[in-house]
């Protein structure tokens, strides 16, 4: 048995021959592990960069349903004078302090939510009128009514429609970052939780 002490051991990575004059090394460099790395692998960065459905966004008169229950108003929308609400009897409020409270239309509520001395939300009328420029005061507001439609009338014209179904169906607003969410919801589901009283309490 002969011994080659002259060929190299790539099975054997911590040794090395030297090398004759002319020679390259054609042994593979053994893989190394940076356990301070804490960069995302490309698999990991495109998952995290996964873009988010985006919601439909109000343009023109649009009627939510079961089909289409969520509706995003524009930044401008969100921002620009105020919006209008018909067909409302009672309105329930909460803001970001966690204040909250009711009205019915008619009625008057000494614990109506303001800022800066100006209301946040209130009756004019038989409307009912949210005022944008402190609007992020607001966390969310639930329009209900008596039955038929209610409409919010926003900066331009543009309209969000709400079948009640008889009263069995209310408008819910929330106010997400710098614009607004309309969505359409069974009263029950918001009922207990704003204690909507039925009329003549």
């Amino acid at each position: 048995m002969s011994l080659d002490l002259l060929s190299p051991r790539p099975d054997i990575v911590f040794l090395r021959r030297r090398l004759r004059q002319g020679e390259i090394d054609t042994t593979p460099a053994p893989a190394t592990i940076d356990f301070l790395d804490l960069s995302t692998t490309p698999e990991e960065a495109a998952e995290k960069h996964q873009p988010v459905p985006a919601k439909p966004v109000l343009t023109g008169a649009v009627t939510l349903t079961t089909a289409l229950p969520v509706i995003r108003l524009t930044a401008r929308q969100s921002a620009i004078g105020s919006l209008t609400v018909t067909g409302v009897n009672y309105f329930a409020w909460e803001t970001r302090g966690r204040a909250s409270g009711g009205v019915r239309r008619g009625r008057t509520e000494p614990r109506m939510p303001a800022f800066a001395k100006r209301p946040l939300i209130e009756f004019v009328g038989d409307d009912v009128v949210v005022g944008l420029r402190h609007v992020a005061e607001l966390r969310r507001v639930i329009f209900a009514g008596e039955g038929g439609i209610i409409t919010l009338t926003a900066h331009g014209g543009a309209q969000i429609l709400v079948d009640t179904a008889g009263g069995t169906m209310v408008l819910h607003l929330a106010v997400i970052g710098q614009v607004i969410e309309a969505r359409i919801e069974p009263a029950v589901d918001v009922g207990l939780e704003f204690s909507i009283a039925p009329a003549g309490r």
